[in-house]
């Protein structure tokens, strides 16, 4: 053998060719797993796929087909029900206008600083806003203070600013009247002046007003004390609740 074939090494294959083959193997891989999505089970994957769906809430109801319906309403399906169905609650809506307007109306006097002495109370009736006879009467007057008008303004704004009938309900304590003047034409009289302020300088409607006088049959506290006759001495100004919601309450 010669020096030339002792020294002779068999030739390895380039680095490319490596390469080459990784790449061919990865394609094949590739192309194996295209197949077996192709092939994957229909019904397996619309199982899996509802159940992604159930899980994020959507879902759907179909009530399906049917032929008869039960005769008695209590054994309806409640597949069957509308889904556009809507129940209206009158007494919710009733509350929810009281609160409205008892809310505003409490903003208004607490602006005015007159919160504290007048009372806003929300009834079967409607609201109620409470004035002392002191604010609006000097004893045994039926004449308004002129002190009170700019808080009759006021009521009158809020009267405009609603649909609602006002009634207007003078009030006494069980003090001896006059010979003269009974406690009924005191508490009339006063609400008959309020009432034609209101009309007359705050531009109400006189059709959605009453006025009525109740002497001292409706105290609000005792009339044994100066105190309670003092609360008992009041005119009140009712935002009456519309007459259907009274029917239906």
């Amino acid at each position: 053998m010669s020096d030339d074939e002792e020294g002779f090494d068999e030739p390895t294959a380039p680095a490319w060719m490596a390469t080459f083959g990784d790449l061919m193997s990865l394609l094949l891989c590739f192309f194996v797993l295209l197949l077996s999505f192709a092939s994957m089970d229909a019904k397996r994957f619309a199982e899996v796929n509802g159940s992604l769906r159930d899980a994020f809430g959507v879902q759907k109801t179909d009530p399906g087909e049917y032929e008869a319906l039960s005769p008695e309403l209590i054994s309806l399906s409640d597949r069957q029900q509308s889904s556009s169905l809507q129940v209206i609650d009158m007494p919710t809506r009733e509350v929810s206008h009281s609160k409205k307007l008892a809310k505003r109306i409490r903003v208004s006097l607490a602006a005015r600083r007159l919160d504290r002495m007048i009372q806003v109370e929300e009834t079967e009736r409607g609201v109620v806003v409470r004035v002392p006879g002191e604010l609006l009467f000097s004893a045994g007057s039926v004449d308004l203070k002129p002190a009170s008008l700019v808080f009759l303004r006021e009521i009158a704004d809020l009267i405009n600013g609603t649909p609602d009938r006002i009634a207007i309900e003078g009030h006494t304590d069980a003090s001896p009247s006059t010979k003269t003047t009974t406690n009924w034409q005191i508490s009339t009289a006063r609400a008959v002046s309020a009432l034609e302020y209101l009309v007359d300088v705050g531009n109400v409607d006189p059709s959605r007003l009453q006025a009525t006088g109740f002497a001292d049959t409706k105290p609000l506290a005792s009339n044994e004390d100066p105190d309670g006759r003092e609360r008992n001495r009041r005119v009140e100004f009712t935002f009456l609740r519309p007459q259907e919601e009274v029917a239906a309450g």
